[in-house]
């Protein structure tokens, strides 16, 4: 087939230009020869002058061409959207309205990551499967037992951690791959959906849309419902308190509604005017509709970038280019009309299946596999959080439980009582505090499922027998706790503070 050369072409799509990369690090059994296609919208789209969007073109043995994005397959969907919403405004398929609503979209979407209802959890650990030996009765040997939810799958009656490890060794043996712990997890959850993936072709649109948002998001930890009239109250709180922050500088901005974003529940449920206080809870759960909206929103504008920017190709994608290009970048219907791009959050326990996906787009059966493998572990970690909460609630009597304590409200005004609040007031300076607990963190290696301690917050108080101070501390984003007891008299000590005070 022609391939393109390099050069500069143009339509009224824009501008695209073809640039031949050095070719000394190609890896000829994949690739004989890479080039860098840039596009650069039509001004009259009335984007930023250097907006582009940039992707390396792999040209293998066969002539078929195969496109990978130069940054991160989130930054480029982002990119992507703003293009496509300006797109559409020019083409006055957008209102003002609408425009605003696809901009705060972007913005939310931006923040789901942040959100502990967003579902990242990895499976390394054999023991992350199993329960703890005192909670066996009531709890069951292991997380894989229950049936789940969709079509009635199950693991089946014979299955065990045990024979799910074996499952997965066997096949990385097979295939010469690495058997630790975290590959025989995820190839034994490999061969659960092979032998019985989803039945999506059963499913009608509704049906895959809210499997998705279940894949995408916990919303079993919000335990509440949320009428009209409340999401229209909290709906207009929360475009007041963006639009208060729109003229900040980006950096400013982001702080704001990112990094503080209990603070942001916290405003929205506690104004007393138009509705009046309302739970945090219902503000969580307004927001999560919000943030899986924001997917679709992305998703949509997305594609009329991408198609824009493929009527600039000077020569057009063939068939197969094309099967190669749609299942990673363009929405499917079976992934609710998103695209494979957006659950880059999952590509660590995906490899396998993906690359088979690349190898053979129009293989539906490896979707189907992705769509299960996905579902599984989304529900697996469900059941690790339910598991989770149990042991703190019956275990942690004398603290606090998840459930129990506002983020927002935590280091000292928050304590569990007042006498808990005056004997430690005169030993804890906050700043200073603060300090020490980061360094006790640092000396026993602390760290959670997001393999940093940035978002850790922390909380103190007297433990029941008057003597002993209890410091608790919680990963806003994965919600990991850990406890540190002591003496008064220990941490007077490690605060510097004399014995007699």
């Amino acid at each position: 087939m022609t391939i393109d050369t390099t050069g500069v072409w143009e339509n009224s799509s824009g501008k695209l230009s073809i640039q031949k990369l050095d070719q000394t690090d190609i890896d000829t059994e994949l690739s004989v020869e890479q080039l860098r296609y840039t596009w650069k919208p039509n001004p009259k789209y009335d984007l930023p002058p250097d907006t582009s969007i940039s992707f390396i073109c792999s040209i293998d043995r066969d002539g078929q061409r195969k496109f990978y994005p130069e940054t991160s397959l989130e930054l480029l969907n982002l990119n992507l959207s703003l293009i496509g919403q300006m797109i559409l405004s020019e083409k006055r398929l957008l209102h003002g309205n609408e425009q605003y609503t696809y901009h705060a979209m972007r913005l939310i979407y931006q923040q789901k990551t942040r959100t502990r209802e967003f579902i990242t959890r990895r499976f390394t650990r054999v023991a992350d499967l199993f329960i703890k030996e005192k909670f066996k009765d009531s709890l069951g040997d292991h997380i894989l037992s229950d049936e789940l939810e969709v079509n009635g799958w199950s693991f089946g009656e014979d299955c065990s951690v045990i024979n799910l490890i074996k499952s997965g060794k066997e096949s990385l043996i097979e295939f010469k791959q690495e058997p630790g712990e975290a590959n025989s997890i995820l190839a034994g959850l490999e061969n659960y959906a092979l032998k019985d993936p989803l039945k999506l072709e059963s499913m009608k649109h509704e049906q895959k849309t809210i499997h998705i948002r279940k894949i995408l998001f916990n919303s079993e930890l919000i335990r509440t419902s949320v009428t009209d009239d409340e999401k229209e109250t909290i709906t207009r709180r929360l475009v007041k308190a963006i639009n208060q922050h729109l003229d900040d500088s980006s950096e400013k901005f982001n702080r704001w509604f990112y990094e503080k974003r209990d603070n942001l529940i916290h405003l929205i449920s506690k104004q007393k005017k138009y509705g009046g206080v309302m739970e945090r809870e219902k503000v969580r759960q307004t927001i999560i509709d919000y943030e899986f909206e924001a997917h679709r929103c992305i998703a949509r504008t997305s594609q009329f970038a991408l198609k824009t920017m493929l009527n600039c190709f000077p020569v057009p994608l063939s068939d197969s280019e094309h099967h190669h290009f749609s299942a990673l970048y363009l929405n499917q219907e079976d992934f609710g009309n998103l695209p494979l791009s957006m659950f880059t959050h999952r590509f660590p326990d995906l490899k396998n299946v993906i690359l088979q996906i690349q190898n053979e787009p129009t293989n539906r059966s490896h979707f189907r596999t992705l769509i299960t493998m996905m579902y599984l572990l989304s529900e697996l970690t469900k059941k690790r959080q339910e598991v989770d909460r149990v042991y703190k609630e019956r275990f942690n009597v004398n603290t606090w439980t998840i459930e129990g304590w506002d983020p927002v409200d935590s280091h000292l005004e928050n304590q569990s009582s007042e006498k808990d609040y005056n004997r430690l007031d005169s030993l804890v300076n906050y700043n200073s505090f603060d300090s020490l607990v980061k360094s006790l963190r640092e000396q026993r290696k602390a760290k959670c499922e997001c393999q940093s301690t940035d978002k850790w917050i922390w909380k103190v108080a007297n433990e029941s027998d008057d003597q002993s101070a209890v410091i608790k501390e919680l990963c806003e984003k994965c919600r990991h706790t850990e406890v540190i007891r002591m003496t008064l008299d220990e941490l007077k000590q490690l605060m510097n503070v004399p014995k007699t005070q």
